[in-house]
């Protein structure tokens, strides 16, 4: 179990082998928010794995959206490679996502399985989505995205979808 406690712009992940301080290793808080926190070039493999599985399909699946662009560098690409769209810049990712919020009851993701590269600051993850609609329809896919990241954000995600894309 991972739990957070914020500080300004650095967070605490406790786990199994101790604190490890958001966007690096730190022996404290203080030594954390003096290095700039998000200012850090590159997440561990912790890091990266939250930053998919709970700070960005947590927030999608809570529908806030402001948290989910949160996890975007302004300049991001989010690419439907299996509908051969790309929205381009967070007013567009954030657009996409204001739709997709609204066209749906609820929306979750689950069963995840990665591969994390550390040095290319890129994961790799298959998992379950599954979304139901407001007249009652179940929706289940098995998808697969591709993240890479910048400065402790989503710079592109590429998307391969089972299903027809939602996120038009």
């Amino acid at each position: 179990m991972s739990s957070f406690e914020t500080d300004r712009h650095c967070h605490l992940l406790l786990a199994p082998q101790g604190p490890v301080y958001s966007l690096g290793t730190y022996n404290s808080m203080r030594e954390c928010e003096q290095s700039g926190g998000y200012n850090m070039q590159s997440l561990n493999a912790i890091q990266l794995r939250e930053m998919v599985e709970t700070k960005y399909f947590g927030n999608v699946d809570m529908k806030f959206l402001e948290a989910t662009a949160d996890c975007f560098d302004p300049d991001a690409t989010f690419t439907i490679q299996t509908a051969n769209l790309t929205h381009n810049g967070i007013s567009e990712i954030r657009r996409m996502f204001n739709d997709f919020f609204s066209s749906y009851k609820k929306i979750w993701h689950g069963e995840f399985h990665h591969v994390i590269d550390i040095e290319r600051q890129a994961v790799a993850v298959q998992f379950i989505a599954t979304r139901d609609t407001f007249d009652g329809e179940h929706q289940r896919a098995s998808n697969c995205n591709f993240f890479h990241f910048e400065n402790g954000k989503i710079k592109t995600v590429r998307v391969y979808m089972s299903d027809e894309n939602p996120l038009v």
